[in-house]
Parts: C-alpha cells; sequence; structure tokens
C-alpha cells in the first residue's frame, strides 16, 4: 500500500504532465470539444472538473488532518498559479 509520500509524488508527476499538455494549447483548443464515447467534453471541462475534485479532497483534509491539509492547499495554489501563468 502506497504512503503520503508515494501518493504526493504520484500526484505531482501527474500535475506536472497535466501542465506541460495546457501550455501547449491556444485557447481555441482549449475551449474545443473533444467527443468521448458518450458525450463530449472540453479541456476547458476537465480542468474545472480537476481543480473541483482536488478541492472536495483538500476539504476531507482539512476534516481529518489539518496540518496536512494546509500544505495541500499551497499545492493547489500553486498548480492553480501555474496554469494561469501559462
Amino acid at each position: 500500500m502506497a504512503n503520503l509520500e508515494e501518493h504526493l509524488k504520484r500526484l505531482e508527476r501527474v500535475r506536472h504532465l497535466v501542465l506541460g499538455v495546457y501550455a501547449q494549447m491556444d485557447l481555441a483548443d482549449f475551449r474545443r470539444a473533444r467527443a468521448l464515447e458518450y458525450y463530449d467534453v472540453t479541456p476547458e471541462w476537465v480542468l474545472y472538473h480537476l481543480m473541483q475534485h482536488d478541492v472536495g479532497h483538500c476539504s476531507e483534509l482539512c476534516s481529518v488532518s489539518p496540518e496536512n491539509a494546509a500544505s495541500a492547499i499551497v499545492r493547489f495554489s500553486n498548480v492553480l498559479s501555474q496554469l494561469f501563468s501559462l
């Protein structure tokens, strides 16, 4: 079973990959729908959904472990800063 540090490293790798993909998009591509099997989705919506998901986990951490929640919120803020500086 993975420990917290392994999960955080995995999240950091995934966030790095996401930033790399999104950094290559212009606004039109960011808003262009991609057809999936059952619905269409835009990268804009995917990013919104991922941020909403992260916020939910930050909230869970706050209720279980406030000391870990603070560092998770800082990491999340850093990711948002990177995304919006693209």
